[in-house]
């Protein structure tokens, strides 16, 4: 019994790239992304299912003031994250202008290995922000449904159980993700030719587009938790 991601932005964000890659390369990307749960994660998983089936039938709102907090922390934490895609992909200041900017740098300067390194570790910082700051707004949400005496309680309470079920896993999925930056950094500079400053900036422009989708999928556990709150289920 497995679990699988199927045709998120990220999923066809990578297949996209994996597309421009000669087929030596391609790696796949199914396999990648899509197993999540184990046999023995399923029957954890379907106990958690089962207690909160058997519970007594009883539908309960968040109070108002909590539920006008939940909207206020999560359109908040949603704009502090989306903020935080929207700083990576801005482009460096160059004191000369527009002009500078468009400049060709020398090929070399680009070839290099530290310059690509450079934009990993920019790379994985924000990844790690990322992962940090959606698990800390997953967690407010998770306390403020919890102030519910019904199916709003037992939905946090199931969640909790799901995230740390699924940590290992998700972590491993999101370690392999950088694998594919230097394939696509590599047919960047190769597609700009003689304009490597262009390559650049082409690359630092998918890699916001890849941590937009990164950042998608990591909310998509968390906009549930407010779609319920939000209907009082």
């Amino acid at each position: 019994m497995q679990y699988r991601i199927n045709r998120c932005a990220l999923q066809a964000l990578l297949q996209r790239w994996q597309r421009d890659l000669p087929p030596g390369d391609i790696q796949d990307v199914a396999q990648r992304l899509s197993q999540w749960l184990g046999a023995m994660d399923a029957v954890r998983l379907d106990a958690a299912l089962r207690t909160l089936e058997t519970a007594p039938a009883e539908r309960a709102a968040l109070p108002q003031r909590d539920a006008d907090l939940l909207d206020v922390r999560w359109e908040q934490g949603v704009q502090e994250l989306r903020a935080l895609v929207a700083q990576h992909g801005a482009p460096e200041p160059a004191p000369r202008g527009r002009a500078a900017r468009l400049a060709p740098l020398p090929a070399v300067a680009v070839a290099e290995a530290p310059v690509f390194a450079a934009q990993h570790k920019r790379y994985l910082l924000t990844q790690k922000q990322l992962a940090t700051q959606t698990a800390r707004l997953r967690e407010g949400l998770r306390q403020l449904l919890a102030r519910s005496s019904g199916a709003l309680r037992q939905l946090a309470g199931l969640d909790a159980v799901m995230e740390t079920m699924l940590a290992a896993r998700e972590q491993a999925v999101w370690a392999a993700i950088p694998a594919f930056l230097e394939p696509r950094w590599h047919w960047h500079m190769q597609a700009a030719g003689g304009l490597p400053a262009v390559g650049v900036r082409a690359f630092e422009q998918d890699v916001q587009a890849l941590l937009a989708a990164e950042l998608e999928l990591r909310l998509m556990p968390l906009q549930g938790l407010v779609e319920a709150a939000r209907k009082g289920t």
